[in-house]
């Protein structure tokens, strides 16, 4: 068995090694320093310096807000070295989250570059299809929201919109749309849980396709429901119940001839509520 000699390396040759090596580290600081300065010269230059912001898409939000929070973040320095401003290094991630989590009316956003000195701000906003308008109705002018077809509250409603949107009443969900927001309640806020608002609106599309004209949609804490037609006749059924046998049971009593659709659907009709919330079973009077 051979042992294998240690290399002797003497005082000379160790201090040279650590001067090239002190060189290269010394070079490599270098090059990272200018590379840094010509990276902050470039981000600096006036020639690809954001000067103008344009919007589409704000149909409900502000424009001027919108913008100044764009501006707020292009005036900023990027590890106090790269300007903001510079069209190739526009904080867009963090503009966006910004905007996303300041107004709720906005459903996405993007930033667009357009030309070396202008950009675009696309919103993407939720549109109306319902409006909650609390836990129950009053007779005070209490506030109306819009409700999205995702069942997103997301902006207060105009006081006229009353009478053009369906207005649903009842408890709101604690599901939020996104977290880390400035919203307030409901804003911001799923209307029920989840499945249930579409599951909702599409039984609500049925009884848009029977010419049936509603107004009004209450729910409880067990999600029996009210929905009020403009005739004053109440159709009661449970938000979690099976629709398609709630149908097929509406069905039935048509052709039974107990009730009949004209009934529903007269301004003048003597109906006072059609309760369907118990399967193969209607009941009215």
């Amino acid at each position: 068995m051979f042992l294998k000699k240690k290399r002797f390396r003497s005082p000379e040759k160790r201090q040279q090694q650590r001067h090239i090596l002190t060189i290269r580290a010394l070079l490599v600081l270098g090059l990272v320093i200018t590379s840094l300065v010509a990276l902050a010269f470039f981000s600096h230059l006036p020639q690809l310096a954001v000067t103008h912001i344009s919007i589409v898409g704000s149909e409900l939000t502000k424009k001027e807000e919108s913008i100044e929070i764009v501006q707020r973040y292009l005036d900023r320095n990027i590890l106090a070295l790269l300007a903001s401003s510079n069209i190739f290094f526009i904080p867009r991630e963090k503009i966006q989250k910004e905007l996303l989590a300041t107004y709720p009316q906005i459903q996405k956003s993007f930033v667009k570059r357009d030309t070396l000195k202008s950009i675009t701000l696309h919103l993407v906003e939720y549109k109306p299809l319902t409006l909650f308008c609390g836990e129950v109705p009053t007779n005070t002018e209490a506030p109306c929201y819009f409700v999205s077809p995702e069942g997103v509250i997301f902006f207060e409603a105009p006081r006229f919109s009353g009478g053009v949107y369906l207005e649903i009443y009842g408890k709101i969900s604690e599901r939020k749309t996104r977290n880390n927001t400035n919203y307030s309640k409901p804003l911001g806020y799923f209307l029920l849980e989840k499945g249930l608002f579409q599951r909702l609106t599409a039984l609500l599309g049925v009884f848009d396709a029977m010419e049936l004209r509603y107004q009004k949609l209450l729910y409880d804490e067990n999600n029996d429901a009210q929905l009020i037609l403009e005739n004053g006749v109440e159709i009661r059924f449970v938000l979690t119940q099976n629709f398609e046998t709630l149908l097929s049971d509406l069905d039935a009593a048509f052709e039974s001839g107990e009730i009949t659709l004209s009934q529903l659907q007269a301004s003048d009709s003597l109906l006072e509520y059609v309760d369907m919330r118990f399967d193969n079973r209607v009941f009215f009077k």
